[in-house]
């Protein structure tokens, strides 16, 4: 929905998986723009790019296989106008920092789970397994909508979703 609502020409995406999120944003791609996906794991990547090819939108995907904490530096420029982070909870902090230089005013940031199954809220803790990445999202939070330069919410939808606007 975001994509359709911003028509942005140049997407970053940070934590690709099996491409999932990335179809939905490629399909709203209007022609001519393209989504730029990073992914750590070459296997999920390999399934992403099938994915991408299969819904015939391999053409506005160019994918990245690496450290997107490795990646993000030798990115350059203000060339992104939309960014979606869905990747390790505890370095969303450092990816926000590296998106910001890659973006222009105006520029919008989507980032995925900032509820971690209402753990990040304040709610119980689900499991163990969880509680490292609800304590990174718990401090994300804070800083994300302390930033003074983005305009940013958290809507409770699904498993929270933050949104930001570059200023």
């Amino acid at each position: 929905m975001m994509t359709l609502i911003t028509s942005p020409k140049n997407v970053l995406e940070i934590g690709t998986a099996t491409g999932f999120s990335g179809l939905f944003i490629a399909r709203a791609l209007k022609d001519g723009a393209k989504l730029t996906t990073i992914e750590r794991s070459a296997p999920s990547l390999g399934i992403a790019k099938e994915n991408f090819a299969r819904a015939g939108v391999g053409g506005k995907v160019y994918t990245i296989c690496g450290d997107a904490l490795k990646v993000l530096p030798a990115l350059t420029g203000n060339q992104y106008d939309m960014a979606f982070i869905d990747a390790q909870k505890e370095e969303y902090e450092e990816y926000l920092t590296h998106v910001v230089k890659l973006m222009p005013a105006g520029g919008v940031i989507i980032i995925d789970n900032l509820l971690w199954h209402g753990q990040a809220a304040g709610g119980p803790l689900i499991s163990a397994k969880y509680e490292e990445s609800a304590k990174a999202l718990i401090k994300f939070n804070k800083h994300f909508l302390g930033r003074r330069d983005l305009s940013a919410a958290i809507l409770p939808v699904g498993d929270g979703i933050g949104l930001a606007v570059v200023m």
